[in-house]
């Protein structure tokens, strides 16, 4: 079988007892009066396989598909309540699972990798489970969990890489994600707006290929990366109301900016080994200059950072009393920016420039490294010890 496409208004069930492979694409496409889809023998499409606009479409039997050639397409069949695909091992093109009203669940056991430009599973309103027991490793530019808001819990066992970015977001009830064997990402790595997150361990994410963001998870209270060691793009914690822990102590460098704002119950910031930032560092000031404080901050410790290549901006964080970085003993450049250091000492050079808030009782604002260093390098800048 070559492209068959299928689309009959009066269809009640298909059912291709006898079909094992199609050397094309394979559509099932707005059937309004199909309810059941059977293709018990069908084992591997050579194209494309899509089944939208089915809205009666309650059940889908494919017991045996191994691999799909092209894209998978599963959309807008609103009254389906389980897809379950045990035998798919491999999809080439993009894997789309969208606007099914009813599904509660999506089981995939046995799929390995994934290739394609996207694999999303979005705007599932009730969808409650998803299953990926064997997945090690997405092809393409993004893997997508998005805006299914009775998801609970999402655990990725076995991935450990991924060629593009990794997007969880706007899944309103989940309240765990957990990606404990993923060590590294070829794109980005971004949870944003998943409003009842609880927990989001990763035990061994080493780098990000592009930008590592997690914003606004309200109820995420702690944020461990114990072996994360650099980003490629942007750093980025923001905008979360329980947060009371953030832990990176590998991080040594960042490709794009560290901004930290808006994490209103996180008391401490440590870096310990974070020595390069090729952007702007700023904590309380969004990227823009907008005021978005961390109004609970008392201490903020960067004792290696070594070079800023955009600003260093820590403003409005009013209950900030320590502020360590490391010791410095030489003048800086005439500039007022330049670099600082000595032989025996960390040096910070700042290309941008200096906003640095008063912290402690008693401290005074400073807006040049000279100033910055002579104020907090390697003391607490808490005046009251």
């Amino acid at each position: 079988v070559g492209d068959w496409t299928n689309g009959n208004p009066s269809l009640r069930l298909l059912l291709l007892p006898l079909l094992k492979s199609t050397g094309g694409d394979l559509g099932i496409q707005s059937n309004a009066a199909l309810m059941f889809l059977s293709l018990p023998a069908l084992t591997n499409t050579g194209g494309n396989f899509s089944v939208w606009n089915n809205y009666g479409l309650m059940t889908v039997s494919l017991p045996v598909l191994q691999s799909i050639g092209g894209y998978f397409y599963f959309f807008s069949n609103y009254a389906v309540t389980s897809l379950s695909l045990p035998a798919l091992n491999t999809t080439e093109g993009y894997f789309q699972v969208a606007y099914n009203d009813a599904l509660i669940s999506l089981s995939l056991p046995a799929l390995k990798s994934t290739g394609g430009h996207v694999f999303r599973v979005a705007f599932n309103r009730i969808l409650t489970s998803v299953s990926l027991p064997a997945l090690k490793y997405t092809g393409g530019q993004l893997f997508s969990i998005f805006d299914n808001r009775s998801l609970k819990r999402l655990s990725f066992p076995a991935l450990s890489s991924t060629q593009g970015g990794v997007w969880i977001q706007s899944n309103t009830g989940l309240k765990s994600l957990s990606f404990p064997a993923l060590k590294s990402t070829g794109g980005y790595f971004r949870v944003s707006s998943n409003d009842a997150l609880q927990s989001l361990p990763l035990p061994v994410l080493t780098s990000t290929g592009r930008f590592f963001r997690v914003s606004s998870n309200h109820a995420l209270t702690n944020l461990t990366l114990p072996v994360l060691n650099s980003t490629g793009g942007y750093f980025h914690v923001s905008s979360h109301r329980d947060l009371t822990s953030l832990s990176a102590p590998s991080l040594n460098a960042t490709e794009g900016d560290v901004e930290l704002t808006g994490n209103s119950l996180l008391e401490t910031l440590s870096f310990p080994s974070l020595s390069s930032v090729r952007g702007t560092f700023t904590v309380g000031h969004d990227l823009w200059g907008r005021t978005d404080p961390n109004p609970s901050l008392q201490s903020l410790r960067i004792p290696s950072l070594q070079q800023v290549k955009g600003n260093f901006v820590v403003k409005d964080n009013e209950a900030l009393s320590e502020l360590i970085l490391g010791a410095c003993s030489e003048e800086e450049g005439g500039d007022g920016r330049g670099q600082c250091g000595s032989s025996d000492a960390p040096s910070l050079s700042v290309e941008g420039t200096v906003d640095v808030q008063a912290v402690g009782e008693g401290g005074t604002s400073v807006s040049s490294v000279s100033a910055l260093l002579a104020a907090y390098g390697g003391v607490s800048a808490d005046r009251d010890t």
